[in-house]
């Protein structure tokens, strides 16, 4: 079965997952192709409700994360979580616009591998990501947060939002892929005046 691998958008077999979330109960992975946006209904995000989260079952194992990107590039990330929303008014039926991968290590030397290793897939400043664990690692940041933007990547907007508490040792990294909602269809037509 390979309706849950990056890049496959086709339908699944019958009897097999059809959607993100079915698939992410199954296995506890989340294998998405972001080629293009995708949708509520792959996604799995139900009827009225604003988004959809996904998290590990057990504080012991992480999420396989695997996101297909414009132009092939792959997100590999193990996570504890991944979220699913929107930007609009009313969220409740509004499509998804942002993938929110949650991740965690249990120290500075883990998170900078972490994100070090997103640098090329998203575009980061790799000076700017190293200055900053630099500072970490210096003792100079005890309870510090950076975000970091990378280039557009097609339709989508990259950013890796990263957290650090002294006193705890750990560092919580959250990777963003945004994008802009599609524009209503018109419809109707202006009538004359």
């Amino acid at each position: 079965m390979n309706d849950d691998r990056p890049g496959d958008r086709t339908q699944p077999e019958q009897g097999s997952a059809a959607t993100a979330r079915e698939r992410f109960e199954q296995t506890q992975e989340v294998h998405l192709d972001l080629r293009e946006p995708v949708t509520r209904e792959e996604v799995g995000v139900a009827p009225g409700e604003p988004g959809l989260i996904l998290e590990r079952a057990g504080g012991d194992r992480f999420l396989d994360v695997e996101l297909t990107l414009p132009g092939g590039q792959v997100l590999d990330v193990p996570a504890i979580g991944v979220v699913f929303a929107n930007d609009a008014g009313d969220p409740r039926e509004a499509p998804v616009q942002n993938i929110i991968v949650n991740s965690v290590t249990e120290d500075v030397p883990s998170a900078r591998a972490a994100v070090t290793a997103a640098v090329p897939v998203l575009g980061l400043d790799a000076r700017a990501v190293d200055s900053f664990f630099d500072r970490l690692r210096e003792g100079k940041g005890e309870d510090s947060g950076r975000v970091f933007l990378g280039p557009p990547l097609g339709y989508l907007r990259p950013s890796v939002e990263i957290f650090y508490r002294g006193s705890e040792r750990r560092v919580a990294i959250n990777y963003e892929l945004s994008w802009d909602a599609p524009a209503p269809s018109a419809t109707t037509s202006a009538a004359p005046a």
